[in-house]
């Protein structure tokens, strides 16, 4: 990544960088558009056929974050 004189990483670096966040975590998402009723839908769907604990370790593994 570029870095400036200042230390500020450009402005299409970080786009790209988000693009790329965006990109990695869709799959986790469910794939709806926009909606005009509510409509429940289990946004954790990708970890539904797992035991909680396993899920708990995947995700934390797959979201870099810690239980």
């Amino acid at each position: 990544m570029n870095v400036d004189a200042e230390g500020a990483v450009p402005r299409e670096d970080r786009l790209a960088s988000i693009a790329r966040d965006l990109e990695h975590a869709a799959h986790l998402l469910p794939a709806q558009g926009p909606i005009s009723v509510f409509i429940h839908h289990n946004t954790l769907h990708a970890f539904e056929d797992m035991s909680f604990e396993e899920a708990v370790a995947v995700a934390g593994e797959r979201l870099g974050a810690e239980p």
